[in-house]
């Protein structure tokens, strides 16, 4: 029993197929394991990875992902309903207002739902696709436009039935910490319109 807790007091490193480990646990050779706990939300944990010699290390996941440099949708929102406020014509920049809101990643920014407004959390590509239906429109010329930082996008549409207008755009910019992002619609036409049924998608690249 001395004998047995001595050997166990001073081993350092144990091996596996190796009699001369490097490191607390060496293993040379193949590694199974038969079971292990899951989980939907990879925020919390890390990822395993090794390096050409075998050394295991712990990556946080969200950092393995952004490395990865794989586009992500983050943020949707929609407006499922007419808004009945009108809108004023004769150029007027009208925000488009949104109802629901889903911020899929929480770490890329934030949605200020008073004033319809995402503002970006960290530097790189974004694709924002929007489009937005207007009601009680004239024959006049109708645009949205999309605001990505300092850059700002005019996009037209098409006139549809019952004095109705659609519109859509999709734009990719470069932003960095804390641009912010949203969506208007003005016209030319004298009598005030409003705002139908909207989206607004946003993917986001790491760089």
């Amino acid at each position: 029993m001395l004998m047995l807790e001595t050997s166990i007091s001073f081993a350092q490193n144990t091996g596996i197929g190796t009699i001369s480990p490097t490191a607390k646990l060496d293993v040379n050779g193949d590694l199974r394991v038969r079971s292990a706990s899951s989980t939907t939300d990879a925020t919390l944990y890390n990822t395993l990875l090794s390096d050409d010699s075998g050394n295991v290390m712990n990556v946080k996941t969200t950092d393995f992902v952004d490395a990865l440099k794989i586009p992500t949708t983050i943020f949707n929102a929609q407006q499922n309903t007419d808004v009945e406020t009108p809108l004023l014509g004769l150029n007027t920049f009208n925000k488009t207002v949104f109802g629901t809101v889903n911020l899929i990643k929480t770490t890329a920014g934030t949605w200020n739902a008073t004033t319809n407004v995402f503002t970006v959390a960290k530097k790189g590509i974004y694709q924002i696709v929007a489009g937005c239906l207007l009601n009680e429109v004239e024959v006049a010329n109708y645009v949205m436009h999309i605001i990505a930082g300092s850059s700002l996008l005019t996009v037209g549409g098409i006139a549809l039935t019952g004095n109705k207008y659609a519109t859509n755009g999709n734009y990719v910019m470069l932003l960095n910490a804390n641009d912010t992002i949203y969506t208007y619609t003005n016209t030319g036409a004298i009598t005030p319109y409003s705002q139908g049924k909207a989206f607004l998608y946003i993917t986001f690249t790491p760089l």
